[in-house]
C-alpha cells in the first residue's frame, strides 16, 4: 500500500500587546498573536517583497510604522498575493485582567489541592464558568491588582486579606446560596492554607504570552487539519519567553484537543502535524514574519474597535482574512454565558479533565452534575 501523501505547510507566527507578567499595563489590555499558514514557502519569494517595499518607502513591512495610509498602498497587491499563495490565518487573543480571573479560579478551585472543592467544580467547565461569572460581579479591577501584585510577590498576608474580603462581599451581595456556600467554603480552605495554594516559584508559564501559545497551536491544528503537515515554523523573536516558548512548543505540538485548560496535555491525543522544531528569527529576515506583522495590525485594530472597515483597499483586504474558510479566532475573553443547557453540560463533560487515579464514571459525572444544576 502507497504511504498517504501530504500537504506541506509553513508557518508565521507574531505577537503583540505583549507586556509580560505585567498585565495592568493600561496601553496593552489584550495580548495578541497571529500566525500565517501557506503551503509554500514565502520567505523565498523576493521580488514582490522588494515591490512593496519601494511603493512604501520602506525597509521592512511593519503595521504600525505604515498604519493604514501605507497599508492601503499595498492591501490590494498583498490581498491578491495571499489569496494566489492559499493562506490561511489563526488569530488569538486573551484580555490580560480575564486572564487575572482565570488565574484565580484555577488557583483556588484546584481540587487536587483544595479539599473542600469536589472535583465536579473543577473538571467540569459549565460550573468553572458559573464560578468565575459569580466572581467577575465581585472581584473589581482593583482587587484583581491586589491579587496579581499578591500572587507575583507570594505575599500570603495580602492573599488572605484579599480572600477574606470576597467571602465578607459574595455572602453579603449574592441570592445563590448553593453558589455562595460553595465559592466562601473554598476560600475560607484557602485561607487557612495559603501556602498550599501558592506552592512553587512564579514562573514565565503565568503570563498571557503561554496561554497564547496553546491557542495558536490548538487553531493551528484545527486549520490544517489531519492531511498536512508542517515542515518549517517561524516565530517573531521574543528573547523574555523564547526558551520557555521553544520548550512548551515541543511539549504541545502534535497533541490536538481541548487546549485551553490547566489539564490540556492529559485529555489531548497525539497527532503528526508539526514535522519542525519552532525557529526563533528576526523579522528583517522573514516576508512571512512581516505579512503576518501587517495582518495582525489590521485585524487586531478591526477587533478593538479601533478601525472601521471602509470600501478601499485596507477594507477589501480585512473582508478576505475574515473568511470563514481562512481564518480560525481562539480567545479567552469574558462573555455572558447562554442559558443552561443539559446537551451542551454533557458536551462538556465528555470533554473535561477526568484524567484521575480513582475519577468518576462519565455517566455519574452527568448524573451528578445533573442533580446539582437542578438543586437536588
Amino acid at each position: 500500500m502507497a504511504a498517504p501523501k501530504y500537504k506541506k505547510l509553513y508557518a508565521w507566527t507574531d505577537e503583540s500587546g505583549n507586556s509580560g507578567l505585567n498585565v495592568f499595563d493600561t496601553g496593552q489590555p489584550m495580548f495578541w498573536s497571529g500566525t500565517l499558514i501557506a503551503p509554500i514557502d514565502l520567505d523565498s519569494v523576493t521580488s514582490i517583497h522588494k515591490e512593496w517595499l519601494s511603493i512604501v518607502e520602506a525597509t521592512e513591512l511593519h503595521g504600525k510604522d505604515l498604519h493604514f495610509g501605507g497599508l492601503n498602498k499595498i492591501a490590494d497587491s498583498v490581498l491578491e498575493f495571499l489569496r494566489q499563495s492559499n493562506c490561511q490565518f489563526v488569530l488569538t487573543r486573551i484580555d490580560k485582567e480575564f486572564h487575572v480571573i482565570t488565574t484565580f479560579v484555577t488557583m483556588i478551585f484546584d481540587s487536587d489541592v483544595n479539599e473542600a472543592v469536589a472535583p465536579l467544580y473543577d473538571h467540569v467547565p459549565v460550573f468553572r464558568k458559573d464560578i468565575a461569572k459569580e466572581l467577575i460581579r465581585i472581584f473589581p479591577s482593583k482587587d484583581r491588582r491586589k491579587f496579581w501584585s499578591a500572587y507575583l510577590k507570594r505575599d500570603l498576608i495580602a492573599f488572605n486579606q484579599l480572600l477574606l474580603d470576597l467571602e465578607l462581599r459574595i455572602r453579603e451581595s449574592s441570592k445563590e446560596e448553593r453558589l455562595v456556600r460553595l465559592i466562601c467554603e473554598a476560600m475560607s480552605w484557602a485561607r487557612s492554607h495559603p501556602d498550599r495554594i501558592m506552592e512553587g516559584p512564579i514562573s514565565l508559564e503565568e503570563s498571557p504570552n503561554m496561554r497564547a501559545l496553546l491557542l495558536l497551536v490548538d487553531g493551528i491544528h484545527k486549520m490544517a487539519g489531519r492531511s498536512a503537515r508542517i515542515v518549517r515554523f517561524r516565530h517573531d523573536e521574543q528573547p523574555e519567553f523564547e526558551k520557555r516558548l521553544i520548550e512548551d512548543f515541543e511539549l504541545i505540538k502534535n497533541a490536538f484537543g481541548p487546549l485551553g485548560s490547566p489539564y490540556a496535555p492529559a485529555r489531548a491525543h497525539p497527532v503528526n502535524l508539526f514535522e519542525c522544531r519552532l525557529e526563533m528569527v528576526t523579522s528583517s529576515e522573514s516576508l512571512g514574519l512581516q505579512l503576518i506583522d501587517v495582518l495582525l495590525y489590521l485585524m487586531s485594530r478591526h477587533l478593538n474597535g479601533s478601525y472601521v472597515p471602509r470600501e478601499d483597499a485596507c477594507g477589501r483586504l480585512l473582508s478576505f482574512l475574515r473568511s470563514d474558510d481562512r481564518c480560525i479566532i481562539n480567545e479567552i475573553l469574558y462573555k455572558p454565558e447562554k442559558e443552561f443547557s443539559f446537551a451542551e453540560l454533557e458536551n462538556m463533560a465528555e470533554n473535561s479533565s477526568l484524567f484521575r487515579p480513582n475519577r468518576p464514571s462519565f455517566d455519574d459525572l452527568v448524573t451528578a452534575a445533573k442533580r446539582e444544576a437542578l438543586g437536588l
